[in-house]
């Protein structure tokens, strides 16, 4: 059996409900669907996991403006998680979560002297490089569990920052692209990243996406008798996620019998309530739990995903929203994004021309089909994602990736 130190984000689900209650708007966070679902699969008789965790505190969101976050340790299905105290200031609380995590690391290590230790950091954390360092310093492997690159984060965000911010984001994205070269093996979400981040051809392995099978089973895609079509977007409402174009195309949209209904919070949110004033078929629901978003994909008749493939990001991430469309059953129309592998394309309508008037005729050609015809297509969806990248299987793949990087002499 192996031991493993996470870091990471990712919370308990009852600690996590307290992480949304702090804020304004429940904070959106993939990565927290990505390593609860891989913890929730991994086979506690290979593998016992201590999560350092740093919760995911949007400061500039706080209901209750804070400056400390107190410590904190809960335990859910066998995985023991340690919460970070958090010091919530600018840059010194990034300083202050790698001493911390630091600390946190060395105090591991030696409580679990003797054991086949290794060490997976979540590299958009904050100070997670402290835990690398320590692992190097101490003889313990360590990997990195790679969900996005700072560098697409640089282009989703900045378009809204000063040019202050801009720079100095533009160190650490230099800083983290160095540092990221450095780890024992790598975790990822599309192939793409191995090019930037793994230059030495250290070990890598690719996990696109994780499922919770078990959560879907709680919802179950019933079509509606109503004559009207509902559509359903779910994300962040940008121009990068493609929500500009998203609104082009229902202008195009004609037929009166179909819905638009709109769900996340972003810089077009204003720009998608004057939609909403002018055209009475778009709904905007705004920033609701998960749940919410999940019942509304099960029971829709197709589901969006216009993100512009000219944006870099897209040719090294992978939608973590294609694999949760796809487990509602609903069918899913989408540009063809690079970082989507190839066997997920048969499952899924293609916008090849992405102008707005061609994705335009496109919805409306999917709204023409008998349901019974796009709901095949849809069921065929849903179960390769659960079958194929649920919690159990890919936490399987994760387990062994780190039983090899530990017997490996790198």
């Amino acid at each position: 059996m192996i031991k493993m130190l996470l870091i990471s984000s990712v919370c308990s689900r009852l600690k996590f409900e307290e992480v949304q209650a702090l804020h304004n708007k429940k904070p959106v966070c993939p990565s927290q669907q990505y390593f609860h679902n891989m913890l929730s699969g991994v086979d506690l008789q290979r593998c016992e996991i201590d999560v350092c965790a740093i919760r995911p505190i949007i400061r500039t969101d706080m209901k209750q403006k804070r400056k400390w976050i107190t410590s904190g340790m809960d335990e859910e299905e066998g995985k023991k998680f340690n919460y970070i105290p958090m010091l919530i200031f600018p840059f010194i609380g990034d300083i202050w979560l790698w001493i911390a995590i630091a600390f946190e690391a060395i105090k591991w290590v030696l409580n679990n002297k003797g054991q086949n230790l290794i060490i997976v950091c979540d590299t958009l954390i904050p100070g997670s490089s402290a835990a690398k360092f320590v692992g190097h310093l101490l003889g313990i492997k360590v990997v990195a569990a790679i969900t996005d690159l700072t560098e697409s984060i640089y282009e989703i965000l900045t378009p809204n920052w000063g040019n202050l911010k801009r720079k100095l984001y533009r160190v650490k994205q230099k800083m983290d692209a160095k540092s990221i070269q450095n780890y024992d093996g790598y975790i990822y979400i599309s192939d793409a990243m191995d090019k930037i981040v793994n230059p030495k051809h250290k070990p890598s392995i690719c996990i696109e996406a994780i499922v919770d099978d078990s959560e879907w089973a709680h919802f179950k895609n019933e079509y509606r008798d109503s004559e009207i079509r509902k559509v359903v977007y779910a994300g962040k409402l940008s121009a990068q996620f493609g929500i500009e174009k998203l609104i082009e195309v229902i202008r195009l949209i004609q037929r009166c019998n179909v819905s638009f209904d709109i769900y996340g919070s972003g810089p077009y949110e204003s720009i998608i309530l004057q939609a909403a004033d002018r055209d009475k078929r778009i709904r905007y629901y705004g920033s609701v739990s998960h749940d919410e978003v999940i019942r509304a994909e099960v029971n829709s008749d197709l589901l969006i995903n216009l993100r512009p493939t000219k944006y870099k990001f897209t040719k090294t991430t992978f939608p973590s929203k294609i694999a949760e469309y796809m487990a509602s059953g609903t069918p899913v129309l989408t540009t063809k994004i690079s970082g989507i592998p190839d066997d997920y394309w048969k499952y899924l309508f293609v916008a090849d021309d992405e102008k707005p008037e061609n994705i335009a005729r496109q919805i409306e050609e999917i709204l023409d089909m008998t349901r019974g015809m796009i709901q095949e297509k849809a069921q065929s969806a849903r179960q390769f994602i659960l079958q194929e990248k649920n919690g159990k299987t890919q936490a399987e793949k994760i387990v062994n990736f780190c039983y090899k990087i530990r017997a490996s002499k790198i």
